[in-house]
């Protein structure tokens, strides 16, 4: 009896010194140009951000447990992000209903919240430089970002689609299915379904 309590202590204890060693990991940085959800587009619209990769449709079947993101561009709702499981990928074009949404067997979770465009934004991402330093950022603004006054649920989250994204947000990431955070700051739009929007990210690992 005495052994198994150790033994569960012991696994305890190296338990919480692996989570606090990978809290302390610097991030991963990458910068994605990311093309409109028109397959014609210069870049891809899938996005696999444990590698830092964009794909077209054809190009990611094969690789559906990579996707994290997927971007589009509406006519109403302007630059958008949503997840795998999002069912908002239904109203951008065959490729993304019929191919994504409907064939997909393998659909990854995650959940957004956004920080809209401000002055601070680009000096709160240059902060941003351990694993800790995501997840708590991630976590605050998750809590707080309801109290908004202006608060929209598809602007600022939390949610599996993000909407009406500008050149300044900052936007929050946790992966459900592969268990990662990741912040992007928008860099700049093209708009339009062949247009581009540049992020860059930093990404836990």
């Amino acid at each position: 009896m005495i052994k198994r309590i150790l033994s569960v202590v012991l696994i305890t204890v190296f338990s919480v010194g692996l989570v606090l060693a990978q809290d302390n990991n610097k991030v991963k940085k990458y910068f994605l140009p990311i093309g409109g959800h028109n397959q014609t587009a210069e870049y891809g619209s899938l996005i696999d951000l444990k590698d830092g990769k964009t794909y077209k449709v054809a190009e990611a079947s094969g690789r559906q447990g990579d996707i994290d993101l997927l971007y589009a561009f509406g006519k109403t709702t302007l630059a958008n992000l949503m997840t795998p499981n999002s069912s908002s990928l239904k109203q951008f074009g065959p490729n993304y209903k019929n191919k994504v949404d409907g064939e997909w067997e393998t659909k990854n979770r995650g959940m957004m919240v956004a920080i809209k465009s401000d002055k601070a934004n680009k000096k709160i991402f240059k902060k941003i430089k351990k694993n800790a330093d995501i997840k708590k950022l991630y976590t605050e603004t998750a809590k707080s970002v309801k109290s908004l006054p202006d608060y929209k649920e598809l602007r600022h989250g939390p949610a599996r689609r993000l909407t009406h994204l500008e050149e300044g947000d900052l936007v929050l990431f946790r992966s459900q299915s592969r268990q990662f955070y990741a912040i992007g700051y928008v860099s700049s739009i093209k708009d339009g379904v062949k247009g581009v929007i540049e992020i860059d990210f930093k990404v836990t690992q």
